[in-house]
């Protein structure tokens, strides 16, 4: 689902569009992190955003 909201996707964004909860959502992002499938975005400044938010760094991903 991730892939359909954008190659960069806010965990908050993802939580709306799916029956998941923050913290289980989180826990189901986490393999593909730690596979380098998704990188956290590191936000700061006013627009920040509050909730964690993920990049897909390969172009296969971002075709699904």
């Amino acid at each position: 689902m991730a892939a359909v909201i954008g190659r960069e996707f806010d965990t908050a964004v993802l939580e709306s569009a799916s029956d998941i909860d923050g913290e289980a959502l989180l826990e189901r992002i986490e393999p593909a992190l730690l596979e380098g499938l998704v990188s956290e975005v590191a936000t700061s400044g006013i627009c920040a955003s509050p909730t964690p938010s993920f990049r897909n760094p390969t172009a296969v991903l971002a075709a699904y």
